[in-house]
């Protein structure tokens, strides 16, 4: 009776994974993308991948689907911070400097949801298309939808053989273990001083 119990308990964590990890693959192999208030370019290390998602970014303002180009995380003030690299690029992109908004002074993806989501209260805004590598779309959407925004994703590649299959298959599983992460923490049952220590390390983001 208790291996039986193990057994499905067991089939059921596996079908969990598999169902999240299905989510987190089809939502980057599909760009939702329709007008909205603004347009969030989620942060990354300076390199390519957050080149790929300012010039994306761009290429969505520039087909008229927002307004303003938003260009979220990293420390507050900072001109090498992600959110200051992407909003000079965009710059010299072309969109006008008056329609490019810095939400700065995050680290997580959790804070830049919290961080875009005060922009969006000072501004009146109620929906935004979010811009980031195809894997980590399913996750951000679903923690800008938990700060209360509407919320389209855009991804800033849908062809997945471009990305190297070690690549595909690390960001899957990482994925797949931050949503479940970002699921308990939601639920209370992670204090928040251990959930702020993984973010602080990188652990969980």
């Amino acid at each position: 009776m208790r291996s039986k119990l193990l057994v499905g308990l067991g089939l059921t964590a596996m079908g969990i994974l598999a169902f999240i990890a299905s989510n987190v693959y089809v939502t980057g192999m599909i760009d939702k993308a329709q007008p909205a208030d603004a347009i969030v370019v989620l942060g990354a290390q300076p390199g390519p991948n957050l080149e790929a998602r300012i010039r994306h970014g761009v290429y969505l303002y520039r087909k008229g689907l927002a307004p303003y180009l938003v260009c979220a995380g990293g420390y507050s003030h900072n001109p090498t911070s992600a959110s200051a690299i992407a909003r000079q690029k965009a710059i010299e992109f072309g969109v006008p400097p008056e329609n490019v908004l810095v939400a700065d002074g995050a680290m997580t993806t959790r804070e830049e949801a919290r961080t875009v989501k005060a922009l969006a209260e000072l501004k009146g805004w109620n929906s935004v298309i979010v811009v980031s590598h195809p894997l980590h779309l399913f996750r951000a959407s679903l923690l800008f939808r938990r700060a209360g925004l509407t919320v389209y994703t855009s991804p800033t590649n849908t062809d997945f053989d471009l990305i190297p299959w070690e690549e595909r298959i690390y960001l899957t599983l990482r994925e797949t273990l931050l949503v479940i992460g970002s699921l308990i923490e939601d639920s209370g049952f992670v204090p928040r001083s251990l959930a702020l220590w993984l973010q602080k390390h990188r652990i969980w983001r």
